[in-house]
């Protein structure tokens, strides 16, 4: 499949930022990931070599690349102690725009996507999840698969006493009122 010109131009210029490394190392210390998984993947060096691997389409797996990526804090450390300036920041931010580029999918990831921006569908959606919490049965309408995966979800735990009583904050997130209300009420009492 061939791929637009926009895209082609996206992953010339992808190509073009990596070319900029010079591989040398200097980057590695800096770099608050690699420190602590002493992966070359985890370092901005390993992603620049990912980022050029994927541009030139040598890498079969793109998935295998999603990871590292991801893991980049974007703290930009190594954009100061770089000796041929790579501009790794845009580098990276291209790299993983293209990835995330959206791609010809079925009418139900479509249909999905679409209402899941929606807040009278978030909420309603979480009503009708409680309702089907309330009665007992909250796997009922879901696929056996996933019903399978939630019945091996690991099972809720003594509460552990508290050996500091330091001030302890909740950040609720701007979707837990429609998403999860009652996990996070049950999380701010346990906080309490």
């Amino acid at each position: 499949m061939t791929e637009s010109p926009s895209k082609q131009s996206n992953w010339t210029a992808i190509e073009a930022l990596a070319d900029r490394c010079v591989m040398c190392g200097l980057c590695l210390p800096h770099c608050p990931t690699y420190r602590v998984h002493r992966k070359e993947s985890e370092s901005p060096r390993g992603r620049i070599a990912l980022a050029r691997a994927l541009a030139g389409e040598q890498l079969g797996d793109r998935e295998s690349a999603l990871e590292p990526l991801d893991h980049c804090l974007g703290c930009l450390n190594c954009e100061g102690v770089c000796p041929a300036q790579v501009h790794y920041g845009d580098l990276i931010s291209r790299t993983r725009q293209q990835l995330s580029a959206p791609t010809r999918s079925s009418r139900w990831s479509r249909w999905v996507r679409r209402l899941s921006g929606s807040p009278v569908a978030i909420a309603l959606g979480s009503l009708a999840y409680r309702w089907w919490s309330a009665i007992g049965r909250p796997t009922a309408p879901l696929p056996r698969a996933l019903a399978r995966l939630a019945a091996g979800l690991p099972r809720p735990v003594a509460q552990q006493p508290s050996v500091v009583n330091a001030p302890r904050w909740l950040f609720s997130g701007c979707a837990s009122s429609a998403i999860d209300q009652p996990v996070r009420e049950a999380a701010a009492k346990l906080l309490s």
